[in-house]
Protein backbone atom coordinates (compact mmCIF):
# COMPACT_ATOMS: atom_id res chain seq x y z
CA UNK A 1 0.00 0.00 0.00
CA UNK A 2 1.46 3.58 -0.91
CA UNK A 3 2.21 5.25 2.34
CA UNK A 4 3.76 8.91 1.71
CA UNK A 5 4.95 11.50 4.59
CA UNK A 6 4.39 15.40 4.50
CA UNK A 7 7.05 16.63 6.24
CA UNK A 8 7.31 20.81 7.49
CA UNK A 9 9.58 23.22 7.32
CA UNK A 10 8.47 23.68 11.24
CA UNK A 11 10.04 22.06 14.45
CA UNK A 12 6.92 21.61 16.52
CA UNK A 13 6.57 17.85 17.07
CA UNK A 14 3.19 17.42 15.10
CA UNK A 15 4.28 19.37 11.70
CA UNK A 16 4.14 15.98 9.82
CA UNK A 17 1.76 13.37 8.60
CA UNK A 18 1.48 10.31 6.57
CA UNK A 19 -1.03 10.04 3.66
CA UNK A 20 -1.88 7.52 1.22
CA UNK A 21 -4.73 9.26 -0.82
CA UNK A 22 -4.80 12.82 -2.53
CA UNK A 23 -8.10 13.19 0.03
CA UNK A 24 -6.02 12.63 2.91
CA UNK A 25 -3.56 14.97 1.99
CA UNK A 26 -6.01 17.43 1.56
CA UNK A 27 -7.86 16.90 4.89
CA UNK A 28 -4.38 16.58 6.63
CA UNK A 29 -2.96 19.57 5.16
CA UNK A 30 -5.92 21.54 5.79
CA UNK A 31 -5.97 20.92 9.42
CA UNK A 32 -2.07 21.33 9.96
CA UNK A 33 -2.84 24.71 8.22
CA UNK A 34 -5.48 25.79 10.67
CA UNK A 35 -3.80 24.79 13.64
CA UNK A 36 -0.40 25.16 13.18
CA UNK A 37 0.08 28.07 10.21
CA UNK A 38 2.02 25.22 8.05
CA UNK A 39 1.45 25.94 4.79
CA UNK A 40 4.68 24.08 3.07
CA UNK A 41 5.19 20.37 3.32
CA UNK A 42 8.65 18.33 2.11
CA UNK A 43 6.62 15.23 0.04
CA UNK A 44 8.85 11.75 1.14
CA UNK A 45 7.78 8.71 -0.41
CA UNK A 46 7.81 5.95 2.36
CA UNK A 47 6.69 2.89 0.85
CA UNK A 48 4.75 1.43 -2.03
CA UNK A 49 5.08 -0.55 -5.20
CA UNK A 50 8.60 -0.08 -6.84
CA UNK A 51 6.61 2.03 -10.01
CA UNK A 52 4.89 3.84 -7.41
CA UNK A 53 8.80 4.81 -5.95
CA UNK A 54 10.46 5.10 -9.56
CA UNK A 55 7.47 7.68 -10.33
CA UNK A 56 7.98 9.77 -7.51
CA UNK A 57 11.76 9.87 -8.43
CA UNK A 58 11.13 10.48 -12.22
CA UNK A 59 8.24 13.92 -11.52
CA UNK A 60 10.59 14.86 -8.98
CA UNK A 61 7.49 14.74 -6.38
CA UNK A 62 6.72 17.66 -4.90
CA UNK A 63 3.54 19.38 -2.67
CA UNK A 64 2.95 21.00 -6.52
CA UNK A 65 2.55 18.30 -8.38
CA UNK A 66 0.85 15.31 -6.00
CA UNK A 67 -1.97 15.87 -7.73
CA UNK A 68 -0.84 14.73 -10.85
CA UNK A 69 1.18 12.33 -9.18
CA UNK A 70 -2.17 10.51 -8.35
CA UNK A 71 -3.47 10.90 -11.24
CA UNK A 72 -0.11 8.95 -13.26
CA UNK A 73 -0.81 6.31 -10.72
CA UNK A 74 -4.55 6.22 -11.19
CA UNK A 75 -3.90 6.03 -14.94
CA UNK A 76 -1.10 3.67 -15.10
CA UNK A 77 -3.36 0.96 -12.40
CA UNK A 78 -4.60 -1.08 -14.80
CA UNK A 79 -0.86 -1.29 -17.08
CA UNK A 80 0.76 -4.20 -16.33
CA UNK A 81 4.99 -4.23 -14.94
CA UNK A 82 6.23 -3.97 -18.61
CA UNK A 83 3.82 -0.96 -19.36
CA UNK A 84 4.96 1.07 -16.43
CA UNK A 85 8.11 0.03 -17.01
CA UNK A 86 7.76 1.67 -20.65
CA UNK A 87 6.37 4.71 -19.41
CA UNK A 88 9.17 5.26 -16.46
CA UNK A 89 11.60 4.73 -19.75
CA UNK A 90 9.79 7.52 -22.14
CA UNK A 91 9.86 10.10 -18.62
CA UNK A 92 13.03 9.50 -17.85
CA UNK A 93 15.35 8.56 -20.58
CA UNK A 94 13.86 9.81 -23.55
CA UNK A 95 13.07 13.15 -21.27
CA UNK A 96 9.03 13.45 -22.11
CA UNK A 97 6.67 15.16 -19.76
CA UNK A 98 4.50 13.43 -18.31
CA UNK A 99 1.37 14.35 -20.83
CA UNK A 100 3.58 13.26 -23.55
CA UNK A 101 4.87 10.27 -22.04
CA UNK A 102 0.86 9.10 -21.47
CA UNK A 103 0.81 9.33 -25.21
CA UNK A 104 4.26 7.88 -26.27
CA UNK A 105 4.44 5.09 -23.81
CA UNK A 106 2.46 2.25 -25.82
CA UNK A 107 5.30 2.98 -28.57
CA UNK A 108 7.78 1.24 -26.69
CA UNK A 109 9.10 -2.28 -27.49
CA UNK A 110 9.95 -4.21 -24.58
CA UNK A 111 11.56 -7.44 -24.42
CA UNK A 112 12.44 -9.68 -20.84
CA UNK A 113 14.43 -11.63 -22.95
CA UNK A 114 18.69 -11.77 -23.20
CA UNK A 115 20.09 -9.60 -26.43
CA UNK A 116 21.53 -12.73 -27.70
CA UNK A 117 18.32 -14.05 -27.77
CA UNK A 118 16.75 -10.99 -29.11
CA UNK A 119 19.28 -10.59 -31.95
CA UNK A 120 19.50 -14.60 -32.76
CA UNK A 121 15.58 -14.54 -33.38
CA UNK A 122 16.34 -11.21 -35.00
CA UNK A 123 18.55 -12.99 -37.77
CA UNK A 124 16.15 -15.98 -38.16
CA UNK A 125 13.11 -13.84 -38.72
CA UNK A 126 13.87 -10.70 -40.14
CA UNK A 127 17.33 -11.26 -41.67
CA UNK A 128 16.11 -14.82 -42.65
CA UNK A 129 19.19 -16.91 -42.05
CA UNK A 130 19.36 -20.17 -41.77
CA UNK A 131 21.71 -23.11 -41.32
CA UNK A 132 25.08 -22.53 -41.97
CA UNK A 133 24.62 -18.80 -43.00
CA UNK A 134 23.34 -18.28 -39.36
CA UNK A 135 26.18 -20.33 -38.19
CA UNK A 136 28.15 -16.83 -39.08
CA UNK A 137 26.02 -13.97 -37.42
CA UNK A 138 27.71 -13.03 -34.13
CA UNK A 139 24.83 -12.60 -31.90
CA UNK A 140 27.05 -10.86 -29.65
CA UNK A 141 28.85 -8.13 -32.01
CA UNK A 142 24.96 -7.52 -32.86
CA UNK A 143 24.20 -6.44 -29.52
CA UNK A 144 26.88 -4.46 -28.49
CA UNK A 145 26.49 -2.22 -32.10
CA UNK A 146 22.49 -2.09 -31.40
CA UNK A 147 23.29 -0.43 -27.88
CA UNK A 148 26.30 1.36 -29.19
CA UNK A 149 24.45 2.88 -31.67
CA UNK A 150 21.53 3.88 -29.44
CA UNK A 151 18.95 1.63 -30.67
CA UNK A 152 18.44 -0.63 -28.45
CA UNK A 153 18.57 0.47 -24.76
CA UNK A 154 18.34 -1.12 -21.06
CA UNK A 155 15.79 -0.46 -18.44
CA UNK A 156 14.83 -2.10 -14.65
CA UNK A 157 11.41 -2.39 -13.30
CA UNK A 158 10.35 -4.33 -10.11
CA UNK A 159 13.88 -6.35 -10.56
CA UNK A 160 13.07 -7.19 -14.23
CA UNK A 161 15.30 -6.28 -16.62
CA UNK A 162 13.80 -4.96 -19.84
CA UNK A 163 15.69 -4.25 -23.49
CA UNK A 164 14.06 -1.54 -25.48
CA UNK A 165 14.26 -2.49 -28.93
CA UNK A 166 13.48 0.78 -30.74
CA UNK A 167 15.26 2.95 -28.85
CA UNK A 168 16.21 5.20 -31.43
CA UNK A 169 12.76 5.36 -33.28
CA UNK A 170 10.79 6.95 -30.23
Amino acid sequence: MLSLHAKSHCVCPSAGFYFSTEDDYQSQSADAEQHHSIEEFIIQFIDGSDFACNLASAINLHQGNLASYFELLDDLDDADESQQAAFLYVLNDLGYDTSEALEKYEDVMLSEEEPDAIAQEYAEDCMELTGFALQYFDAASYVRDCFASGDWSTIHNNGTRYTVTNANGL
